[in-house]
């Protein structure tokens, strides 16, 4: 089955305004990935996810391998965010029993050693691009009314924002995740300004030895 085909079926439902969102950022975010050697999955085996509303960006270079995932908004609300990881030779899952190695060839995003959302600010809100109700309500009720007036000038000024990061973000693959965050602790989850810590082996780990692993859960998965 081939995952971009399946993927354009789906963005084909999608209303105007979203469906914009979608083409910006297939437009103007994917190439520059695939400029830097990240590949977008034809497949649906691992390591691409197979929600339908996911793109998935895979480098197959170095000991780790730099993954990103872009979730669309699965109700096709006009927003997304992006999660980050590397894969390393063998990858870990997470049971409701117990944390298994497992080859790389077979892992997900959340199966590497860290998982990350790139965001704006510190803000939890700010790890959404696009236009979403009710954070707009409670963080700057004003971008409802910019919304309203001209929602596809918000939605680009929204992946240009997006496309910003991406410097910084491929920097990051290429220094190397802090060694620190690999055994981070949830605080706040802000790992810097435009990284927040969703899940990581370590926490995984520290939660099966206070006897409560389902505390830790890798997210993202129903975005």
């Amino acid at each position: 089955m081939d995952y971009q085909k399946r993927f354009t079926r789906w963005r084909a439902k999608l209303g105007q305004n979203t469906n914009y969102l979608v083409e910006q950022v297939c437009t103007r975010i994917v190439p520059e990935f695939e400029k830097h050697g990240f590949v977008w999955l034809k497949s649906m085996e691992p390591p691409a996810i197979r929600n339908l509303n996911y793109i998935t960006l895979l480098k197959r270079s170095g000991t780790n391998w730099p993954i990103v995932e872009l979730h669309f908004d699965k109700r096709g609300r006009p927003r997304f965010i992006v999660e980050v990881s590397v894969l390393p030779p063998v990858c870990k899952k997470l049971t409701s029993s117990a944390i298994v190695d497992i080859p790389r060839e077979e892992a997900y995003l959340g199966m590497g050693p860290v998982q990350l959302r790139l965001q704006k600010g510190r803000s939890a809100s700010d790890s959404i691009f696009g236009f979403g109700a009710l954070n707009a309500l409670f963080t700057n009720p004003f971008r409802i009314i910019f919304y309203m007036l001209n929602p596809q000038r918000y939605l680009h000024n929204e992946v240009d924002k997006a496309a910003s990061l991406l410097p910084e973000l491929f920097d990051f693959f290429e220094r190397g995740i802090p060694e620190e965050w690999f055994n981070a602790e949830p605080q706040h989850f802000a790992m810097s300004d435009h990284f927040a810590l969703l899940a990581s082996w370590h926490l995984a780990e520290q939660a099966y030895k206070s006897g409560k692993p389902g505390k830790i859960t890798y997210v993202g998965k129903n975005d």
